[in-house]
């Protein structure tokens, strides 16, 4: 069969042959080539928004440890927290019960500080500001006044 083709007509078929398989060869390795770059590409991209995302999330919790830091110390909190601890002695609070915060002295105590940690709230934007005793689990104060105000954290009311 290929002996009634000339040798001009072999050649170009050769040529047209070899060069199609060429090209295809080319095609497909520029092709994974492109995908792999693309795809190397793609997860850096996502690898940055990944350490980005990641740093800002740290950095809000550095923030929020410095506004806890920055509150903690304050006059305001600690005299707060001071007056509230010796309520346990004047009301005899029970350990299991809830803080008694409808009594006239913790309303008093929490009275002349009430300004301070509502403008702190407000300044740095938080919905509420718990002051929880370590001691007893005690919700002590929240600026809220919701009804977590008092609760016990350790111990659940017996229904």
């Amino acid at each position: 069969m290929l002996k009634k083709f000339t040798i001009k007509t072999k050649i170009i078929v050769l040529v047209v042959f070899s060069l199609s398989f060429l090209t295809i060869i080319l095609t497909s390795f520029s092709v994974k080539e492109a995908k792999d770059s693309l795809l190397n590409q793609n997860y850096s991209m996502l690898t940055a928004a990944r350490d980005s995302k990641s740093n800002q999330i740290s950095n809000f919790f550095k923030e929020r440890i410095g506004d806890i830091n920055v509150l903690a110390k304050s006059y305001n909190v600690v005299e707060l927290i001071y007056d509230l601890r010796n309520t346990y002695d004047m009301l005899d609070i029970e350990e299991k019960g809830k803080f008694p915060v409808d009594s006239v002295v913790v309303k008093d105590a929490t009275q002349r500080h009430e300004a301070f940690l509502q403008y702190y709230l407000k300044e740095y934007g938080y919905y509420d500001i718990f002051l929880i005793d370590a001691a007893t689990s005690h919700v002590i104060y929240t600026a809220a006044k919701e009804s977590d105000y008092g609760a016990n954290l350790k111990w659940k009311p017996k229904k």
